[in-house]
């Protein structure tokens, strides 16, 4: 009896092999046991990732850097280079964005070291960057894409820890010194601040009250929970109260000068001994602190207590941070719209005790004190700790976050690792603690969640650590990751179709790597972003590394588009008058490469009809590869070749058709497959076996095969074992796509 097993959907992507067997799953119909540079598409069909262009060198070449996109909108997007206390600036065609004729650049506080653990926020054309090992708290201001400043970010009113309880420990504000009653001061508290008050509530002064006669100047009232002292103006009180929080206002007679809310606030300059500091003063001190208060509160955030670690970011009109060293599972929400370039407003309440829902908030995050690891808005507001998933939120999840209601209402139990999460479709990926497993989290506008563990059957992937995540929506829904080996990963993801396929990536990687090698092949991934590419289309930026010649070779590549038709690494591209060599490849001099050539006169725009390859041309010590003798050419890509396979799952076990209970020996296979140059064979313990050259062309390829689409039949070979499997695979310069894999076999 005749027996046939079709494959008509690969986008499960990669199985591991816990899953080869389990064909009673439905994902294991459309699963493959390998998908190397390869990516499952929505619709069904795997087919070759798309090559790399260089865009050009970093900096430095034995030093990693860091990239970070910029997008203040879906035409204004750069990608930030930064390296060892540097900053330089790329446009989103890969070109180094110049200034006097030479590549911008700027100097940075921050060190090679530090790279690894930035955590960031971008709102408009500032980017506040903090660090996962609570170092220094930074703000990023673009003022023109070839001018922009770094400068310490400031915390102006709070948050403040809570006020001192000790009545015999106090604090005295007099010339611009700060003194202590015991020790308290260390070095770290230079920029720290602290919060006077006079006593315990109201100020015990006059409240202002209209058309009041015959107050002196300089008299101090009390209006709207503040202090102010009239400085100017007629000696009689109008009818409109003074609410201003600085400066001077006039209430309609008299003029008014805002003193302070109750407290006062200095910055430490200088840290004179234990018990003494050289201070700023932020905001007038009341009445009384020069002789002393015990009424204090030191702020949130040091070098002594250390700085925020989560990744900043935005929820409500407010800036939201947390995770210092001291108080590792607080998060910290600025005052509604108390944000800016040039300082940050904590300020909970006035020190009268006057508190409004625009205030300030603290909040504890668990009931543990895990750490925070990372804060994020989707929907809503999800921050997440060493142990677990929190939704913030108002009293009910409808309500404002607000002092008077701020809920950590737990959301699942993963716990989160040392990983920036990414936003995708309405939820928010993160790598689990221990970084071998990749989670998602959503809450849904109709308050529903739901959660997931997104890496169950690619164990074998995420197994190598997953470091960095990078959400690419179009064309293919990706999310790309970087292991810890220098890896690199990606995953097909839409939740709508129900879509979740896995893939290995190695850049320029000629073979597939053991699994007790490094899964970079060519290159190891070091760093890597997506920016608006210039029509919109999300383009991914990578940071990488080799060795070459005995040194570390170091280039910033960027993913061509899919109209680009490369399927090259580290190319370049000379357009022009017809030439019989491609320069420009002193990255690659010395190697051999595969130059992709318009020869025919009517050649497409990009690899196509018209189009021929020629395989290991040298690149000389000038930087250039020759074309045949003879041949010349109008457009050409050059670029490193790298391999691209797939590896099915056994005839026996993949889907429909199965083999169980039956005698079943399948005999060949039907591809329905768009290549150009393809090799097909069985594959299995004992090797390759088999191996077919599909070579697809017709009379009209002047020049060369074209990608099309056919139907190809080949044997399924080999010895008697059971998992014998078909491969496909190619690492010629052109695309590879399969749509289906029909196998038939005879059944007793």
């Amino acid at each position: 009896m005749r027996q046939i097993g079709w494959q008509q959907v690969f986008n499960v992507g990669e199985l591991g092999p816990d899953m080869w067997s389990r064909s009673d799953m439905a994902q294991h119909s459309r699963g493959c046991v390998l998908g190397w540079n390869m990516i499952g598409r929505v619709a069904g069909p795997i087919g070759r990732r798309n090559g790399t262009w260089l865009c050009g060198l970093p900096k430095a070449s034995d030093q990693p850097c860091r990239l970070i996109a910029f997008r203040r909108s879906a035409s204004d997007a750069l990608v930030l280079e930064l390296g060892h206390f540097y900053m330089r600036v790329w446009s989103v065609n890969g070109a180094p964005v110049l200034k006097d004729g030479a590549p911008y650049e700027t100097a940075t506080p921050i060190g090679q070291p530090q790279l690894a653990g930035l955590r960031w926020k971008q709102v408009g054309d500032v980017i506040y960057i903090t660090h996962r090992d609570n170092l220094r708290t930074f703000t990023l201001a673009r003022r023109s894409n070839t001018d922009w400043a770094f400068t310490p970010t400031l915390f102006s009113d709070g948050p403040w820890l809570p006020e001192n309880t000790d009545a015999g420990h106090t604090l005295t504000v007099s010339s611009g010194v700060m003194t202590s009653s015991r020790a308290l001061f260390e070095p770290g508290h230079a920029g720290a601040t602290f919060r006077l008050r006079a006593n315990d509530g109201n100020p015990g002064l006059l409240s202002w009250e209209p058309e009041e006669s015959d107050i002196p100047e300089g008299a101090q009232r009390l209006s709207n929970g503040r202090v102010y002292s009239r400085s100017a103006g007629a000696n009689k009180a109008g009818n409109t109260p003074p609410v201003h929080e600085s400066g001077e206002v006039s209430d309609g007679s008299a003029i008014w000068r805002h003193l302070h809310d109750g407290a006062g606030v200095v910055r430490i300059i200088d840290v004179l001994s234990p018990t003494s500091a050289t201070v700023n003063l932020i905001s007038t001190m009341p009445d009384g602190v020069s002789a002393g208060t015990a009424y204090w509160s030191e702020g949130a955030y040091s070098d002594a207590r250390g700085w925020p670690s989560t990744p900043p970011a935005v929820r409500e009109e407010r800036l939201v941070v947390g995770g210092s060293r001291r108080d590792p599972d607080v998060l910290d929400f600025t005052r509604t719209a108390g944000f800016s370039p040039s300082h940050l407003d904590f300020r909970p309440g006035l020190a009268t005790g006057r508190v409004v829902d625009d205030d300030a908030v603290r909040r504890f995050v668990g009931e543990e004190r895990n750490r925070l690891v990372w804060v994020a808005g989707a929907t809503y507001l999800v921050a997440a700790t060493t142990e677990g998933e929190y939704l913030i939120s108002g009293a009910t999840l409808d309500d404002p976050i607000a002092p008077s209601g701020c809920v950590a209402r737990p959301l699942s139990d993963y716990g989160a690792a040392d990983v920036m999460p990414a936003l995708a479709q309405g939820g928010i990926m993160f790598a689990a603690a221990g970084a071998q497993n990749l989670c998602f989290v959503t809450v849904a506008p109709d308050q529903t969640t739901d959660d997931a563990d997104l890496s169950v059957g690619a164990e074998h992937i995420v197994q190598r650590g997953l470091a960095e995540l990078t959400w690419m929506k179009q064309p293919f829904n990706l999310l790309w990751m970087q292991l810890e080996d220098g890896g690199q990963a990606s995953l097909t993801w839409h939740m709508k179709q129900q879509v979740k396929g896995w893939n290995r990536h190695g850049l320029a990687a000629p073979r597939i790597p053991t699994n007790e090698e490094p899964l970079g092949g060519g290159f190891t991934l070091e760093s890597s972003c997506v920016v608006p590419g210039p029509h919109g289309r999300p383009r991914l930026f990578m940071a990488v590394r080799r060795a070459k010649d005995g040194a570390d070779q170091r280039l910033i590549l960027r993913m061509a588009d899919p109209e680009d038709r490369l399927f090259l690494d580290a190319a370049e591209a000379y357009v022009g008058a017809a030439v019989g060599a491609v320069s420009g490849l002193d990255h690659l001099k010395g190697e051999a490469v595969t130059v992709m050539a318009a020869t025919a006169d009517a050649a497409a725009a990009a690899p196509g009809i018209g189009w021929g390859e020629y395989r290991g041309r040298d690149v000389d010590g000038a930087g250039a590869a020759a074309l045949p003798e003879g041949v010349t050419a109008p457009r050409i890509y050059a670029g490193l070749p790298y391999l691209s396979r797939f590896e099915g799952l056994p005839p026996e076990m993949a889907g429909p058709g199965t083999g169980a209970g039956r005698k079943i020996r399948y005999t060949h296979a039907s591809i329905t497959i768009e290549a150009a140059v393809a090799y097909v064979g069985t594959t299995g313990v004992e090797g390759d076996s088999g191996r077919d050259c599909l070579l697809n062309r017709q009379p009209s390829d002047v020049a060369g095969p074209v990608v099309r689409r056919c139907v190809w039949r080949t044997p399924l070979l080999g010895g008697a074992e059971y998992e014998r499997r078909c491969f496909i695979e190619t690492d010629h310069g052109w695309d590879m796509v399969i749509h289906s894999i029909k196998a038939t076999a005879d059944a007793d």
